[in-house]
């Protein structure tokens, strides 16, 4: 009644001013001055409002940091807490107070003196906290409903409202409310733990990239994988990108935990066009959801349901699409504020007492904003409010009677798609990683370090950011290539053969993070010249090791050899390099043939001086001879018998006489003919 009555009253009073003296205007002009004067340079925020849901028993508690940006003080002002004087009834009202709190009218439920006496200094703060029991907020006693309020300095110059935020006033039940939350832990693996901190709740489920989670840290969730690096599905379904598809849905995972490995796929889109539906139900997606930052609006029918049926492929596919108010509040407003909780929880509310009979999906995506402080208690205050039931994913995705709609337009977006070419490298640089990772120690690892930057390049973080997405591309592909290129064949490009058989040695170079093992490969199309081998081995990590080729001459000629590296199962690992491979087989042979006839004559040659020297050794020379009585000659035994015992020379007591062996004499035995 007393609302009632307020705009009458205004008017009356407004006439009585109009006809009356100004010097009798007094205190009521001074008052009327207030609604046209500038506005103290005030600012200020809330910092702490309790509690979000208020009823007949509560006091409404809102604390507010106050901030004096001007040099002067500011004396004799107060701070109002004000509530609006009717309820706000739709998302857009609410949106619309909060951006300009003083185009809706409010009634003050409780003041306070800023800073008393002393007032507030030039670029001061203070922080304080203003009080309201239910009774005093002047609201209905028998009708729930969403109210604004704000924080509002009033000065002998003016009045401003420092902050605004709304609470939902439930003096009755409000209808149930089924909510299903869902929380996408994609990105990074500090931006996925970030994710499930914010929403530690065991009630929401999980969207996960499973390259980038921690097992133990979903497993007690409803957990769906969606495809490695949040893979645009829509820019690779509308070209060739089926080759990213299939790493990202398929061994980009196989390193994962099998809780992760294994659960269903839901996929994140930007627009569920037809090319994109199809191409997610051919790639085993259960489901896919739509990204708040793109088309949520694309898919049409269903009325209002938050999962629809879409034709897709042989069959259909569940399209999950976010309410888009509730969603984009969670993700962007005021991360981690009393002020972000009050009005989840508001706009629950709101969407309560309309009416809403079937199951809101909140779903933030992977621009949820975390707050460094309390990230998930507007979550948490969402989930609960008294009216809302917090109910899986999986009931929504199950219900039997789920409405029909229709894909989006096929030329939705496309401005925003990967251009073809950028598919095309970027295809190409995982075709080569992939080779390179399956030949190194640590093939999941290796794949992973690379592939990761590519499909980042191609997420739809990237479609989301077109501004620096090709440098994004750009990077992830010259990253691949320095694995792609790591391996080389660094030997010069001449070789000389001399000899029939040989090897020839190559230098392999591997500039992989990994040991990588490889097949040196040669061929030559020349007759003159037969490979005999193709070694495998094992290149260290940033290093070379020299490889021997075998190879056998069949004639003298100036022969070209294509080296390669390749995987063990055939495939190229470098650029191929050709050698020039100088054979000179002849040279081998006349240069055997010389070397085995000088070792004949030498061996001749030290035959004959053994022999020599032999009959030289046993012939006496004139002084080893002395002359007997009768003038013939007979050898120093001293010197003919060096080496033999003493006993066995002649004494001096030898009689002269004794006959004479003349067959002796000399050395030579004398012919006795």
């Amino acid at each position: 009644m007393i609302r009632r009555l307020r705009p009458l009253l205004a008017l009356m009073l407004a006439g009585a001013l109009a006809v009356a003296p100004a010097a009798a205007l007094g205190a009521s002009g001074a008052q009327v001055a207030l609604a046209s004067a500038a506005a103290p340079q005030i600012t200020g925020s809330i910092t702490t409002a309790t509690p979000t849901v208020l009823t007949a028993a509560s006091t409404l508690r809102v604390t507010a940091d106050i901030v004096n940006d001007a040099d002067d003080a500011v004396t004799g002002s107060q701070v109002h807490l004000r509530v609006t004087d009717a309820p706000l009834t739709s998302h857009e009202q609410i949106a619309d107070f909060l951006d300009s709190p003083e185009s809706y009218g409010r009634h003050t439920v409780v003041e306070s003196s800023l800073g008393g006496t002393v007032g507030l200094a030039g670029h001061d703060d203070l922080t304080l906290t203003l009080a309201a029991d239910a009774t005093t907020l002047d609201l209905p006693a028998d009708a729930a409903g969403v109210y604004g309020v704000t924080v509002t300095v009033v000065g002998a110059d003016g009045a401003v409202s420092v902050d605004a935020m709304v609470v939902t006033w439930a003096p009755v039940d409000l209808p149930t409310l089924q909510v299903a939350a869902v929380a996408t832990a994609t990105g990074t693996s500090a931006r996925a733990a970030a994710v499930t901190a914010a929403a530690p709740l065991a009630e929401v489920a999980y969207l996960v990239d499973p390259t980038v989670n921690d097992a133990q840290a979903v497993a007690s969730h409803e957990i769906y994988r969606v495809p490695a690096g949040s893979l645009d599905l829509t820019s690779m379904a509308r070209d060739d990108g089926a080759a990213l598809v299939d790493y990202a849905v398929g061994a980009a995972n196989d390193a994962a935990a099998a809780v992760m490995r294994t659960a269903p796929l839901i996929v994140p889109v930007a627009v569920a066009d037809q090319a994109t539906l199809d191409a997610a139900a051919g790639a085993g997606a259960a489901a896919v959801i739509l990204d708040r930052r793109f088309d949520l609006q694309g898919v049409t029918g269903g009325d209002d349901a938050s999962v629809v049926d879409v034709p897709a492929g042989d069959g259909s596919i569940a399209v999950i699409r976010p309410d888009e108010t509730l969603s984009t509040v969670l993700a962007t407003y005021r991360p981690g504020t009393a002020a972000a909780a009050s009005r989840l929880v508001a706009e629950a509310a709101v969407s309560a007492l309309a009416g809403r009979d079937t199951p809101l999906v909140v779903s933030p995506g992977q621009s949820w904003v975390l707050s460094d402080t309390d990230a998930s208690m507007p979550l948490r205050a969402l989930l609960n409010a008294p009216w809302v039931e917090a109910v899986p994913l999986s009931a929504a995705l199950s219900a039997p009677d789920r409405p029909s709609a229709s894909a989006a337009s096929a030329s939705t977006g496309t401005e925003d798609d990967l251009p073809t070419d950028a598919i095309a490298q970027l295809d190409d640089a995982l075709s080569g990683v992939q080779l390179i990772a399956a030949s190194s120690a640590d093939p999941t690892a290796s794949l992973q370090e690379y592939a990761s930057q590519l499909l980042t390049a191609a997420s739809l973080q990237s479609r989301a950011n077109t501004g620096t997405r090709a440098a994004l591309i750009a990077g992830a592909v010259d990253t691949a290539h320095d694995a792609i290129d790591g391996l080389s064949i660094a030997t010069s490009a001449e070789l000389n053969l001399i000899a029939a058989k040989g090897a020839l040695p190559i230098t392999v170079r591997n500039l992989v993070d990994q040991d990588v093992t490889v097949v040196v490969s040669a061929t030559t199309g020349s007759p003159n010249l037969r490979i005999t081998g193709q070694p495998t081995v094992t290149i260290p990590a940033g290093g070379e090791t020299v490889v021997q080729i075998p190879v056998s001459a069949v004639s003298t000629a100036n022969v070209k050899v294509r080296v390669v590296l390749r995987a063990e199962t055939g495939e190229n690992l470098s650029a191929p390099q050709t050698l020039t491979v100088r054979v000179r087989a002849d040279w081998g042979n006349a240069a055997t043939l010389v070397f085995s006839i000088l070792l004949a004559l030498l061996l001749i040659a030290g035959v004959i001086r053994t022999v020599r020297r032999g009959r030289r050794d046993t012939r006496l020379s004139p002084d080893e001879f002395t002359s007997l009585p009768d003038g013939s000659m007979v050898s120093d035994a001293s010197d003919s018998a060096s080496g033999a015992p003493e006993d066995d020379e002649p004494s001096d007591d030898a009689d002269p006489a004794a006959p004479v062996d003349e067959d002796a004499i000399g050395g030579e035995p004398r012919d006795n003919a």
